[in-house]
């Protein structure tokens, strides 16, 4: 009878090792599951090292490395969440920019066809002071026209130099010259004939840069 008691106490015993066995690796667990993260703003859990030269720190949002120069894979920083929140940013301040380059290109065409608009009314206001020939343009009405054809070309460059296009060549330049201004086909001088006042809006088409044909017709303003 004393061997059995015995014998059950040993069991009990070696029951109760077990037990605090067990109770001792939960409680080493439970502590290391409760130890703190770092935090995601931590410096060292936003940094890793290079791929190419393990140089330390590398920020996730970096693209290349400050030591080597190593440009970083798309997909060693295409998951990272601030990265792709920055490059979010940088697209939205590229939007930004191109829609303030447009409006500026838009104020720009909006002036220019304003100052043609009262160049063209100055010219059709024009009277002349003596009878000309209806093939003669007056000289008030050329100097009118150079000067609206000298701004449109400033006022053009202006719009180009905003996207960074190069200025047009001097070949490739309409023929906008004194040539506009010469006689007639033919190498007649215009003579003396009279004309109505009212022909002080009738323009030569036939002559060099200007489009439509040769006929003189009234042109309505």
């Amino acid at each position: 009878m004393q061997q059995k008691l015995e014998e059950l106490q040993r069991e009990i015993i070696e029951v109760m090792d077990q037990h605090q066995d067990k109770l001792q690796e939960q409680e080493k667990s439970s502590l290391q599951d409760a130890q703190p993260m770092p935090a995601l703003t931590d410096a060292a859990a936003l940094t890793e090292a290079c791929s190419n030269c393990g140089h330390f720190p590398l920020l996730p949002d970096s693209v290349y490395c400050r030591k080597c120069g190593h440009r970083r894979n798309q997909d060693e920083y295409d998951d990272d969440p601030q990265g792709d929140k920055r490059r979010m940013l940088h697209i939205l301040r590229k939007v930004e920019e191109d829609l303030n380059l447009y409006r500026q290109v838009v104020q720009k065409q909006r002036g220019l066809l304003d100052h043609q608009l009262r160049f063209l009314l100055a010219m059709r206001d024009t009277t002349p002071t003596n009878y000309k020939d209806a093939d003669v343009i007056l000289l008030d009405q050329r100097v009118r026209l150079l000067e609206m054809i000298n701004s449109f070309q400033e006022n053009a460059e202006e719009i180009d130099n905003l996207f960074n296009v190069p200025a047009v060549s001097e070949e490739n330049e309409a023929p906008f010259s004194s040539s506009l201004w010469a006689d007639s086909p033919g190498g007649e001088t215009p003579g003396g004939q009279g004309m109505p006042n009212d022909s002080v809006d009738r323009i030569d088409t036939s002559l060099p840069g200007l489009p439509g044909s040769s006929e003189k017709r009234e042109r309505p303003l």
